[in-house]
């Protein structure tokens, strides 16, 4: 067999003893941990509490036993459209005519 390739006699008996075993699939997607109750869940949270963070969102599903990543969750929301942005607080003086240069 070596010598109808063109390899040395050890490479065809490693290419041999690969065939043995069956090479695993490699990368893909691992499928989605949230079902649809758990996504109706989460929108129901944003929807009564709009400035709820990604963490307090990982924490009420971990009361109802599902254990899933932020990234997760941040991945799920996006693909209903919803988006978490950083909420900030700013003062109410801010543009106040005491803070503007002369």
């Amino acid at each position: 067999m070596s010598q109808q390739f063109g390899v040395k006699v050890d490479t065809a008996y490693r290419i041999c003893s690969l065939r043995k075993y069956q090479m695993k699939k490699r990368g893909g997607s691992r499928g989605n941990n949230l079902n649809d109750e758990h996504i109706q869940f989460l929108l129901e949270k944003i929807e009564s509490r709009p400035d709820i963070t990604l963490n307090e969102l990982k924490e009420q599903l971990n009361l109802n036993g599902v254990h899933v990543s932020v990234s997760t969750i941040a991945k799920c929301l996006e693909g209903n459209l919803i988006t978490m942005k950083k909420f900030e607080q700013i003062p109410v003086n801010r543009n106040s005519e005491e803070l503007k240069a002369p």
